[in-house]
């Protein structure tokens, strides 16, 4: 039997095959190395851009500096219109041109705004372009008094209704924001209400609602005006933040709308607070979200998340002051919390935290003022619900002195305080006592410090603002807009 074996396989070369493999290798290599240059290339433009940015905010932080100067040496000197600002021959700030252009290229001008001759607001605007893809512009906003003007405060032991909005309707209304002779009030929408109302307060006898084609078309809870812009916090689940042009309050639209921003979680904004450019935002309890957040708000348009803390409880109302956020916690063992805020892309919590109070309802408002710190809080069985701190010595209190105890018999939904310290001003979920008084000096001194109170029959207290100018107080239900005033 014939034994065939099978030829051995032949070694056939490939050349066209080594060659694609080599194509293939090649194209491979340059698409990484393509990609790994078009990332640390895009890196490189968004850190100049950044870089620019940065810039331009401190060029406007500056000009606003030198206008505070010009205040300081005469308030006359602040004349409405278009400025420069710069350094005299007589080595002072000054107004100078129409703007001013820094030695690196970023032109800066200053609008003066005069709607009252005690009051001025300054937008510094800071605009640069170094070619098609490093444009733009940066603004900051400044409102300034006359320190050396003697403002008289009223007897606000005695107030007395000056004007009202009431709807038959149960809108809800909540928080309140002043602009000029604008009032802007935030509302439920669950029984009719948009969101967002503006009144007109020139006579504040009888505000007048404008704007009445306008809708936030979600919940609006607190809110901050900034020259003309408006900051509106919502319970939007994926825009809290809305901020609106108000230029022109009374056609204000949903094409005023400059833009938004995201919080994590979902609608878990609480409260605002604003500090030059930076925005403070404070959330409701999560387990993963966390609970204060810094915005640099440079451009309205495009917000930016600088930094965020978590702590385990719920903030729920929030007041700058000396470079620390006070706020008011719903965690146990500090209802009030003292956060470290100079640095804005830097949060912590101030060396000692907070301040922890008996019984465990929770901080809802706080005001913090002059030596001294205010917190609201929900109604307790064994506490009073208005608590008064001492922050002379340490930004975190550290008694004694104080604290200072006041019972009012509800939840202190919102407080605020005039400038001088003298009166806080109480809005409750009280059936009576909605709007109260509260004269400080006698807290302080151990005396019963309730100086007067409102009861009105639009329903509970929701939100309160105290109007130095003006000297008046607004004040929200769940029915009315009500406007009081102090005895001469």
């Amino acid at each position: 039997m014939l034994n065939v074996q099978s030829p051995p396989l032949c070694r056939r070369s490939r050349p066209a095959f080594l060659l694609l493999d080599v194509l293939l290798g090649i194209s491979v290599f340059a698409i990484i190395t393509g990609a790994v240059g078009y990332g640390i290339l895009y890196s490189q433009r968004v850190s100049i851009q950044s870089g620019d940015r940065m810039r331009a905010v401190t060029v406007a932080a500056n000009a606003l500096e030198g206008v505070r100067a010009i205040r300081d040496e005469d308030f006359a000197l602040l004349t409405a219109g278009i400025h420069g600002v710069g350094v005299g021959s007589a080595g002072r700030f000054t107004f100078t041109g129409s703007g001013m252009v820094t030695a690196d290229g970023f032109r800066t001008t200053v609008t003066v705004e005069r709607p009252a001759t005690d009051h001025a607001i300054v937008t510094a605007v800071v605009a640069w372009s170094f070619g098609v893809e490093r444009t733009g512009t940066a603004a900051l906003t400044l409102e300034l008094t006359d320190w050396r003007q003697e403002k008289e405060i009223g007897n606000w032991a005695s107030p007395s209704l000056d004007g009202a909005f009431i709807s038959e309707d149960p809108l809800e209304f909540n928080a309140i924001a002043v602009k000029g002779n604008y009032a802007f009030v935030t509302s439920e929408t669950d029984h009719g209400g948009v969101g967002l109302y503006v009144f007109d307060i020139t006579d504040t006898s009888s505000p007048q609602r404008v704007a009445e084609g306008f809708s936030l078309d979600v919940a609006g809870r607190q809110l901050v005006v900034a020259g003309t812009t408006l900051y509106v916090l919502t319970a939007s689940p994926s825009a809290e933040i809305r901020v609106y042009d108000i230029s022109s309050p009374d056609t204000l639209s949903a094409d005023d709308l400059l833009g938004s921003f995201n919080l994590p979680g979902e609608g878990l904004g609480r409260s605002i607070a604003l500090f030059g450019s930076t925005l403070f935002v404070t959330s409701g309890e999560d387990a993963i979200a966390d609970q204060l957040y810094s915005l640099s708000i440079s451009n309205p348009a495009q917000i930016t998340l600088l930094d965020s803390t978590h702590d385990d409880g719920g903030y729920l109302g929030i007041s700058l002051h000396n470079g620390y956020a006070y706020i008011a916690s719903s965690e146990d063992v500090s209802e009030l919390v003292v956060a470290d805020v100079y640095t804005p892309s830097d949060l912590r919590v101030a060396a000692g935290s907070g301040y922890n109070l008996t019984d465990t309802p929770d901080g809802l408002a706080v005001a913090a003022f002059g030596t001294s710190a205010l917190l609201g809080r929900s109604v307790g069985d064994t506490i009073e619900e208005l608590v008064l701190f001492d922050i002379a010595n340490n930004p975190v209190p550290s008694p004694p002195p104080g604290p200072w105890y006041h019972d009012i018999g509800g939840n202190v939904v919102a407080l605020d305080t005039d400038p001088t310290g003298r009166y806080a001003f109480l809005a409750t979920d009280k059936d009576a006592k909605q709007f109260q008084v509260v004269d400080l000096w006698k807290f302080v001194s151990g005396l019963p410090p309730e100086a007067a109170y409102k009861s009105t029959t639009t329903g509970v207290g929701r939100g309160v603002k105290y109007d130095i100018l003006r000297d008046r107080t607004y004040f929200t239900t769940t029915n009315a807009f009500i406007i009081y005033k102090p005895a001469p």
